[in-house]
């Protein structure tokens, strides 16, 4: 009884393990990543790590700026998101703070994570897959 309990308390949190990877980052790497973006048109978020029914979103990018993350009301100041405004291809507007590990840019024909480019420690749960989503 003790192995199935673990074993289902394992299951249970290998999901937290990869949330918010690169989420809220470094001065440094809000930055980096905030310039590498504002010379995208697109990308493709997608979060490989979250299961099997989370879909590949494709946005093109109006605004990508970082800011100090805020929650509950309580300001993070040692740390930053990036965020990105932008147009989904269903025509849905949106502003979306951004973990990078589920951040894909296009290099040729495929989406790449945009951490790894960076020289992030992440893990995108993925290759690089076709653009054309």
């Amino acid at each position: 009884m003790k192995k199935i309990f673990f074993t289902l308390l394992l299951i249970g949190s290998v999901s937290f393990v990869y949330a918010d990877q690169l989420a809220w980052i470094t001065l440094e790497q809000a930055e980096k990543a905030t310039k590498y973006l504002k010379k995208e048109k697109e990308l493709i978020y997608f979060c490989a790590c979250c299961g099997l029914d989370d879909p590949k979103r494709k946005i093109t990018i109006d605004e990508v700026f970082y800011r100090h993350p805020v929650t509950y009301g309580e300001v993070h100041e040692e740390y930053y998101e990036v965020v990105v405004k932008g147009t989904t291809a269903d025509g849905e507007t949106v502003e979306w703070n951004l973990d990078l590990a589920y951040v894909h840019i296009k290099k040729k024909k495929k989406a790449y994570c945009l951490g790894l480019e960076l020289g992030f420690e992440c893990d995108p749960c993925t290759d690089p897959f076709d653009w054309n989503v």
